[in-house]
């Protein structure tokens, strides 16, 4: 994707709410090992 086209998409305000909508609906249903390595990069990271 070139740069205009992402800042266009970063700086509006519908793709930001879009956005956080989706990935809280995806924490919320995903299972604990996806929720750890999407929050710390690995489930090792997460138990140290």
């Amino acid at each position: 994707m070139k740069n205009s086209k992402f800042n266009s998409y970063i700086n509006s305000p519908d793709f930001i709410d879009f956005y956080c909508y989706r990935e809280d609906k995806w924490l919320q249903n995903a299972e604990l090992e996806e929720k750890l390595i999407a929050v710390f990069g690995s489930v090792k990271k997460a138990l140290n």
